[in-house]
């Protein structure tokens, strides 16, 4: 694997090369590779709070988004810090939002940086100087261009359009006369858009199947209350853009569909994976281990959670968990879940796989 500067070393450690720029070579890559050992690390930027996102620039510097201390910084080629970008303070105009912020490449070497507080992305040049503003896309997207796992890597196709998928996608229903009311529940689908920053003009790419969690409203001595059903085990697709702007969709069956700027779909064979069974067994230790853990994060202790609506440490207690039925989990575990796809400089797409564990979820 090639990575992209020496912060991002480990970014794909356990991985699958399942395809590239040339399609044909996809057919090609059909054995996991060997892992690849690091030696010592060679200079350091000193502590960060957080890394999200890098960018390598000429000269071997590179633009690192530390979203923890709410800074973009500018790193030289020993990795130390040269200048701040973007802050909170005034030396920067308070160019960091307060809902944190994205960095993606730009045409040539500059950068954008995303501000989704304010719907703008800032154009830095290869020096680290903010030159221009730009508006967002809808604002209802800006978040999504922040990357993470579960929006994916934004970037530009080979027509310019910025391209991202926006997950945060609610859907609404209103309760017939004299049943319960239906909480806004998110969607399992997520579209793939191309937005053209000229005409301001969005399309969608594709869609794939995301992670959504279901919300139900429980009844208890506090009031009506909306509560999670939990699935330990979701079948998902996931997405990252090719070197070339090339749309590399990881399906859950496990193969890619490419979509080129032109429109253009083309789709790789299934990749070899050693898929694991589910027994009713294993479903059912899922189920008891998703219930248990949540128990614990909710307050619930060892012993379980306490009664819905009961005051606990001066507090009402949370609504009881719900856990979906072992019915519902699929009959295999999953070959990867959100946030596992990315696209390396060089056109290879690595794939972080599940475990093989039948105790881990």
């Amino acid at each position: 694997m090639t990575p992209r500067s020496g912060l991002a070393r480990n970014v794909a450690a356990a991985a699958l090369v399942v395809g590239s720029v040339a399609y044909a070579s996809v057919a090609a890559a059909q054995q996991r590779p060997p892992i690849r050992q690091l030696g010592a690390a060679l200079s350091s930027s000193g502590p960060l709070g957080a890394l999200s996102a890098v960018r390598a620039l000429p000269g071997g510097r590179v633009l690192v988004n530390d979203p923890a201390t709410r800074r973009v910084l500018m790193l030289d080629s020993m990795l130390k810090i040269v200048s701040v970008v973007a802050d909170t303070t005034s030396a920067t105009q308070k160019a960091y939002g307060v809902n944190g912020g994205g960095l993606l490449a730009y045409h040539g070497d500059s950068t954008l940086f995303v501000d989704p507080a304010s719907y703008s992305m800032l154009v830095i040049d290869p020096d680290g100087k903010v030159i221009r503003v730009i508006a967002a896309p809808r604002p209802q997207d800006a978040a999504a261009l922040m990357g993470g796992a579960r929006g994916g890597n934004a970037g530009f196709d080979a027509r310019g359009r910025l391209v991202y998928s926006n997950h945060v996608n609610m859907v609404r229903t209103v309760a017939r006369p004299g049943e319960d009311p239906v909480p806004p529940q998110a969607a399992d689908s997520a579209p793939i858009v191309r937005f053209d920053l000229r005409t301001r003009k969005p399309d969608t790419a594709a869609f794939m199947k995301v992670q959504a969690t279901k919300l139900v409203y429980v009844r208890t001595d506090a009031g009506m209350q909306i509560s999670p059903v939990i699935n330990p085990v979701q079948t998902v697709d996931d997405w990252d853009l090719l070197p070339d702007g090339t749309i590399a969709i990881l399906r859950a069956d496990y193969h890619v569909d490419f979509i080129d700027a032109d429109g253009r779909r083309t789709s790789g064979p299934r990749i070899p994976f050693d898929w694991q069974r589910l027994t009713d067994s294993a479903k059912s230790a899922l189920i008891d281990s998703a219930r248990a853990t949540s128990q614990r994060g909710r307050g619930g202790g060892r012993g379980g959670g306490a009664p819905a609506g009961a005051t606990v440490a001066g507090r009402r207690a949370p609504a009881p968990v719900r856990v979906v039925a072992p019915s519902e989990l699929p009959d295999y575990r999953p070959a990867f879940a959100a946030g596992a796809v990315h696209a390396d400089p060089g056109g290879r797409l690595w794939v972080r796989t599940t475990s093989q564990d039948t105790t881990a979820h």
